[in-house]
């Protein structure tokens, strides 16, 4: 999580309960070779990991594994292709095009980083959502990009129906829906997830020194998050 020597080892228990009711944090995941966490769609903790970040958060996966492409589409129902190989290099994109929030921390970045060997994995553009903002790309992937994730809940009379049978009232949203969705007097919130496609876990058991990709991952947890102070709008997994 955001902050130095601060750690979160395990997604279950009330340390990380306590962090997904509110904003503001930055969690940023390993590699999950081993430790993908194995859930059904309407357990606690799925709807937790979500609630994470749709309360304003921000939510940083690296990559080097599939684990972590297979975790972003099973918990936020997104459909993220995996690029067999794009060689790089990767261009940094105009300021106009990049998030909004990650503008400053990129803003002295490198125009270009590399492919390391094949150390980096991408994500092919067109199974990205419409609303992703690209950080890095190439014209047929990208390695560095920001997704935003929202959830609002389904109306009260259908909540009433779900919710005895153990089903969550909370759904997914496009971001662009939100405006409305409050305007209907229901919540809906944001927050967002970072991928940075680089085998960190790899590279710093065989290498000595800082590589660009750390000063991308530093850049990645300066992003500041999209969501307001305090209590977010989801803090009771319905």
């Amino acid at each position: 999580m955001s902050g130095h020597g601060k750690f979160l080892r395990s997604w279950n228990g009330n340390e990380f309960q306590a962090l997904s009711i509110k904003c503001c944090h930055t969690l940023l995941v390993p590699p999950m070779e081993r430790d993908l966490p194995i859930t059904s769609e309407q357990d606690t903790l799925a709807r937790r990991i979500r609630s994470f970040v749709a309360n304003g958060n921000m939510l940083i996966l690296t990559g080097g594994d599939y684990s972590s492409l297979v975790f972003i589409n099973r918990f936020f129902h997104f459909d993220l292709k995996k690029t067999v190989y794009d060689q790089g290099p990767f261009e940094k994109m105009p300021e106009a095009s990049m998030p909004e929030n990650a503008r400053e921390a990129f803003a002295n970045m490198p125009e270009t980083i590399p492919q390391s060997g094949i150390s980096v994995t991408t994500i092919t553009k067109d199974s990205l959502p419409p609303d992703t903002k690209l950080i890095y790309g190439t014209p047929v992937s990208s390695p560095v990009f920001q997704l935003t994730y929202c959830e609002s809940t389904i109306p009260d009379e259908q909540c009433q129906i779900v919710k005895p049978n153990g089903y969550s009232c909370a759904q997914d949203v496009i971001p662009r829906e939100c405006p409305s969705i409050r305007q209907s007097g229901r919540p809906c919130s944001c927050g967002t997830i970072l991928y940075i496609g680089y085998d960190f876990v790899d590279h710093h058991s065989h290498s000595i020194g800082e590589s660009i990709w750390d000063k991308v991952l530093r850049a990645a947890v300066s992003v500041p998050k999209i969501g307001e102070p305090g209590l977010g709008e989801f803090t009771q997994y319905t």
